[in-house]
């Protein structure tokens, strides 16, 4: 796998002929179709339904796993060659954010549970590849990503006002940082100053090591532990030093996953005709 990784992206730079270079700066512009793997958040779902079950007007509905897909926007820097097969490379920084409220449970009386979330990416992205006639580019695609998560857990009274005290131990403001390497690659049409591409990339998920050990956490929490956010919300309510001694909070690493990316790339400076 790293052989072939390390000839996808070297490849370009061997078959092309470099004969001029020109460089420009990038305006971009993506909507990004987000993936996480829900299995945590469900399990907490799941188990927070069955615990109270009997209590609950209307239970938390299952997360898709699609929740935190949204716009990015960002400045980069581009090389082009000359050729009717040439050779390209870019960098540029992305930043994107989503808000979410996921549906609130409701109990008996009218009382609602909330889940808030708060997504902001912060994406340092490469190119390498190929450009066909300066109008079709293919490229190789890596990033380093940094994923801030902000998920409130707070109850809303019949008169709308919200409370994120003690009155349910799990309510609070649980943060968490994630940071991944994604791999993938980039496939665009270039009009004039304009780059249309498509970008599917996958977050490698054993880098960095032990990335999977950090869980959402309320750091600011005046209670007893458990602090992190639960994967098992019985275990969590019943028997608190089981649920810290297994680690059962929600993992950081959970929100990130698989992205597809349609983005719009203006190019300024760098020749549109060879």
């Amino acid at each position: 796998m790293k052989k072939y990784l390390l000839f996808f992206f070297l490849f370009p730079v061997f078959c092309v002929a470099q004969v001029h270079f020109s460089p420009g700066i990038s305006i971009i512009s993506e909507y990004s179709i987000n993936q996480f793997d829900a299995a945590g958040m469900n399990g907490f779902v799941n188990s927070f339904n069955t615990f109270w079950g009997n209590r609950l007007e209307r239970p938390y509905q299952e997360f898709s796993g699609k929740e935190f897909s949204h716009l990015n926007f960002g400045l980069g820097f581009r090389i082009i060659s000359t050729g009717k097969i040439g050779y390209t490379a870019s960098s540029s920084f992305l930043y994107g954010r989503k808000k979410y409220i996921h549906d609130p449970v409701i109990w008996d009386g009218g009382v609602e549970n909330e889940l808030n979330f708060r997504v902001r990416d912060l994406q340092w992205t490469f190119t390498n590849g190929i450009h066909i006639k300066n109008l079709i580019y293919l490229e190789s695609y890596v990033d380093a990503n940094f994923r801030r998560i902000r998920l409130k857990h707070y109850t809303v009274y019949q008169d709308g006002s919200k409370s994120l005290s003690s009155e349910y131990k799990i309510n609070g403001l649980y943060t968490g940082t994630v940071a991944s390497f994604d791999v993938g690659f980039q496939v665009g049409v270039r009009v004039k100053s304009f780059l249309l591409y498509l970008k599917p990339s996958w977050a490698l998920k054993n880098f960095p090591p032990a990335k999977g050990l950090v869980s959402l956490s309320d750091y600011d929490s005046n209670n007893f532990p458990p602090t992190d956010f639960p994967s098992d919300y019985i275990i969590y309510g019943t028997d608190p030093i089981q649920f810290v001694q297994n680690d059962l909070g929600v993992k950081t690493d959970d929100f990130e996953g698989f992205r597809l990316a349609i983005g719009l790339e203006y190019i300024l400076g760098a020749e549109n005709n060879y």
